[in-house]
This record gives structure tokens, sequence and C-alpha cells, in this order.
């Protein structure tokens, strides 16, 4: 009699203890070790020691904070970090997403006013001021705050359409650039009060993507110097180049670039360097668009980050919402969600 009540106590403490363990692998460690094995980077680095970058400005919340790839409903449109904070953000078919520990978790930003759409697809932050913000998406026109991401307002008198695929930000004339679908491109001189039309785009009208690069041209010597710099334009046939004057389109490595949507462009404003997003793969160009080489593969890459603190440290999101971290200009990668 006293062996079968053992028996029967061992029995129940291994069903409690069975338990336990089973929400402990659901719900612990085995989780982020199982994301990490699953990437399918060509180069992947050893986990980083550094510390997260801690934000100090605050933002409403929901209780939603989970991996970004688990919670988006949809998939990313971007990454971009605030500067002062290294707080990262990233925009989705379901609104505007934060992480304060460099992409490991990701929780959303509650957003207040009145916008059409939360579909954030592109973002721009004034590298004079980290809290002006603006952003453009399907159905969203182009939105602007001044609080860091809490509090938007529409930004687009003048602007034709409400789907912006594309919006960038020269820095030394203060001139914003964004593409609606089905009417161009359009410039602000104003911070987004105002929008002119300017110029069809390139050839390919599906254009995804902008980026400024701030060098001297033939065309700023020739027509003055508000026609310094290039526009890049990425789309579903590649990249292309335009000056400020709008002279006409170059198609840019276009042996390399040929039948690949390009769905992010930025540039590294610390050496000129061009980083590249598309279905399959980073690109990376240091001489303007010229030649192009291959980093990140066999990831389809719809956002790419620039640390402003350390341009060395660049993040990437797939379409799907996994986050990758270099810490040496591209080079190597690390799963980050």
């Amino acid at each position: 009699m006293k062996n079968t009540k053992w028996l029967i106590l061992l029995i129940g403490l291994a069903v409690v203890g069975g338990g336990a363990l089973a929400a402990y692998v659901a719900w612990g460690p085995s989780r982020a070790s199982n994301a990490a094995s699953s990437t399918t980077v060509e180069k992947v680095a050893e986990p980083s020691t550094h510390s997260p970058a801690e934000s100090d400005h605050s933002h409403e919340e929901n209780s939603e904070s989970a991996h970004a790839n688990d919670a988006l409903g949809g998939h990313a449109h971007f990454i971009a970090v605030q500067p002062r904070t290294n707080r990262l953000l990233m925009g989705a078919h379901n609104g505007l997403w934060q992480s304060i520990d460099e992409g490991k978790s990701w929780s959303r930003i509650e957003i207040q006013g009145k916008l059409d759409s939360t579909d954030f697809m592109n973002f721009v932050i004034d590298p004079t001021n980290a809290n002006v913000m603006y952003a453009g998406g399907h159905d969203l026109a182009v939105v602007k705050s001044t609080d860091g991401g809490r509090t938007w307002t529409k930004a687009n008198t003048g602007l034709a359409g409400t789907d912006i695929h594309a919006l960038t930000y020269d820095a030394r004339f203060q001139r914003l650039f964004a593409f609606s679908v089905d009417y161009g491109i359009f410039e602000s001189k104003d911070g987004g009060a105002s929008w002119q039309r300017k110029d069809d785009g390139p050839r390919n009208p599906n254009v995804q993507s902008f980026a400024f690069l701030d060098v001297p041209t033939d065309m700023e010597q020739s027509m003055g110097k508000e026609n310094r710099g290039y526009l890049f334009a990425g789309t579903a046939g590649g990249v292309f180049r335009a000056n400020p004057c709008f002279c006409g389109w170059t198609p840019m490595g276009e042996k390399l670039f040929q039948y690949a949507t390009t769905y992010t462009l930025i540039v590294n404003p610390s050496d000129n360097m061009i980083y590249a997003g598309t279905k399959d793969r980073i690109f990376k160009s240091a001489d303007a668009g010229e030649k192009w080489v291959q980093l990140l593969s066999g990831q389809k890459i719809v956002g790419i980050a620039i640390n402003p603190t350390d341009s060395r440290i660049l993040y990437a999101v797939s379409e799907g919402g996994i986050v990758f971290r270099s810490q040496d200009g591209g080079a190597n990668w690390e799963r980050r969600n």
C-alpha cells in the first residue's frame, strides 16, 4: 500500500514537472535559439555583446509586444533609426512599431491624429531634429510628426494622390521628394506644408524607393547650386539616377539589377555609400551607383537603416519583419529576432 502511494505521488510530480517544462520550452529561450538557427544569411556573425541602446523618448504603447515577424499581420515596409535615442522604427501594413533593444522585440506605437490610413510605407527623419518625421504610404499621402512619431498630421497640400511609394530628403537644401503613384514626383521646400509637381519619374513607373546623394555634379556647375546631387529611384526594373533638374533618368548597374525590384535605397552620409535592398539580397555602391557589390543574400530586403551615431552599424528588415544587424558596414550580419 505504501509503495502504491509513493508511485501515485511520483506520477503526479512527473505530470506537473512536464507541464512546467513544456511551458518553458514554448515561451522561453528556445524560441530565440530556433529563430537564430533558421537564418539563411550567407555570413552570420556571432551574437554581439553590445548593450542595447536606451531610449530617452517616452511613447504610449499598447500591451502588444512581440517579435515583429509574429505580430505584423501583413508585412514590413521600412526600418529607421532615430538619432540621439537610437530607437528603431519599423513601418508595416498595420501601423508603426518601435524597438529599444536593437530589433530583438517590438511594440506598436499608438498613433494619434486623424489619418486616413496607418499603412506606413516609407519614412524620413529630419537630420537636424530627431523628433521631426515624415511618412508616406498606401492611402496615407504624406504625414508629419513633430513629437517623435506619436502624433501625426497631414502634410499633403498640393500633392496629388494618396498612394506614396517613395520619400526622401535633401538635407543641404531641406527638400523633400515624394513619388505619388500615377501622378509622378513632387517636391516640398517648406517641410511638407506645400508640394509642387516636378517630373514623371523614371521610365519604369513602378517606383518603390528614393534616396538622395549630396555630391558635386556637372549639372551643379552648369545650371546652379540647386542641381547639386543625385536623386536615386528604386523600381521594379532596377535603380535609376537623375539630377534635381530632372533632365533625364539613367539606369544604374543595369546588368546587376536587371529584372530585380529594388524595394529600398539609403545613403550613408558619412562616406556617401549607397545601399539597395532587392528581392533576395543587399547591394552597396561607393561610386554614385556605377558599380555595385553584393552583401547579404537569401532575404527579400524591404528596408535598410544606418545608425547615425556609428555608421558602421546597419539594420535591415525583410518583408516578413525579420531584422538583421551588421556592425562592420555590411560585411557580416546577424539575425536579431
